[in-house]
């Protein structure tokens, strides 16, 4: 039985609510101790504004509902993923990711407005989302010190199934 999109969109949007309740905790508690945490409050914040704009799809303009909100949930997993590094100790360059993000919300906006074109859109969000969980899997479980593999291996295992996800939704 295959649940509705607005199904799925709730519990995401919950989900990222729920994340960004516990992180903003985290850093209130752990600012000065642990490097990152602003970075994923911002991430998963973005990742929920961004779920409510595809939630109000239909009461707000398409620019905003589509790209806009596909955007700042694309743009909320590359800060979540930056916030990690940030968390093991390392920086990662911004520019190619901002690229990214400037790429894929041309593509998508292309795919609105220019030619409509909602399974390209669909590939563009799959990809774009691969390249990103790609990176943060490749961090957490192969580029972190071996001191710190042990409390990295889960992160990096959820990265690594996000990327299964998407590959999965663009075959």
């Amino acid at each position: 039985m295959p649940l509705d999109l607005g199904t799925v969109l709730v519990t995401g949007f919950v989900t990222t609510i729920v994340c960004q309740i516990v992180t903003l905790v985290l850093l209130f508690e752990n600012r000065h101790r642990y490097d990152g945490l602003l970075l994923w409050t911002l991430g998963f914040g973005m990742e929920s504004l961004g779920i409510l704009l595809l939630l109000l799809r239909g009461l707000v303009p398409d620019a905003i509902s589509i790209v806009i909100a596909n955007t700042l949930v694309v743009a909320g997993a590359m800060l979540v993923y930056a916030g990690f590094a940030r968390f093991v100790g390392q920086r990662v360059p911004l520019a190619p990711n901002v690229l990214l993000l400037a790429a894929f919300a041309g593509v998508h906006a292309w795919f609105t407005f220019g030619q409509f074109d909602l399974p390209a859109r669909n590939l563009n969000i799959s990809i774009v989302l691969l390249l990103v969980f790609a990176q943060g899997a490749r961090l957490m479980l192969w580029q972190v010190p071996p001191a710190l593999r042990t409390l990295s291996r889960i992160p990096g295992l959820v990265f690594a199934a996000y990327c299964v996800v998407c590959t999965a939704r663009i075959v």
